[in-house]
């Protein structure tokens, strides 16, 4: 039996990082993008097919998608970029990488794709974020980013479904990942680990094909910042 094929996004630290790693050890072959160089014993994988590209770069995208396979049969959408504060005090060039980043290259990838999962009545993960489900102080572009993203989702399914592919979108809460390297703040001990959130990735792929979870919402139990020094 041929290995299955999955595509994932930001796979160079953090959620994608970990995903990658599960899909790989459940024996997919993976075709992943980040943009940083990944460790060596990650990237000598004999499965893994990584390509160093800044998604915002058309050309280097559209490069990117040349290169994969005819058959896919897992779409991960991870890749994503924070930037936190007041609304008034986020430049626009950030509001701008974030809705391009979490929103724009999802949608004209899925687009791109569609055919191909049809083919393999295939799966398409979206990575949005707990903070889409409520009001987020001091990250309100985020969080419309990644509502945003969550909405693209359904409507998806809705089109997609009869064909046979499945669409999950799985939100996690606060997660111990570089995200925040933009914010005056940072999870604490207790928020998620990115293998936590891969297991919940996990058990979306592990499904029979006949049913999906279209949400999934990720917590720890305690719930907390280590510091916070915005008003």
């Amino acid at each position: 039996m041929s290995s299955k094929n999955a595509i994932v996004t930001g796979i160079s630290n953090g959620i994608g990082k970990a995903i990658a790693r599960m899909l790989l050890e459940e024996g997919y072959v993976v075709y992943g993008c980040g943009r940083t160089t990944l460790e060596a014993d990650f990237a000598h994988h004999p499965q893994l097919h990584y390509t160093q590209v800044n998604l915002l770069d058309e050309k280097g995208r559209q490069q990117w998608v040349s290169t994969l396979p005819i058959q896919i049969d897992v779409l991960i959408h991870n890749a994503g970029v924070a930037y936190y504060g007041m609304h008034e005090t986020v430049a626009g060039s950030s509001i701008q990488e974030m809705s391009r980043i979490n929103l724009e290259v999802p949608m004209v990838l899925t687009q791109q794709l569609l055919r191909p999962l049809r083919q393999s009545k295939g799966l398409i993960v979206f990575v949005s974020s707990h903070c889409a489900c409520f009001p987020a102080r001091q990250g309100a572009a985020y969080a419309a980013t990644k509502a945003g993203l969550a909405s693209f989702a359904e409507s998806i399914f809705v089109e997609n479904r009869k064909f046979g592919v499945r669409v999950s979108t799985i939100f996690p809460d606060l997660t111990l990942t570089q995200l925040y390297r933009h914010a005056d703040f940072s999870p604490a001990l207790e928020s998620l680990s990115p293998e936590q959130v891969a297991q919940a990735v996990y058990e979306i792929v592990s499904l029979p094909p006949e049913i999906c979870y279209k949400k999934v919402e990720l917590v720890p139990i305690i719930s907390k910042i280590q510091r916070e020094k915005m008003l």
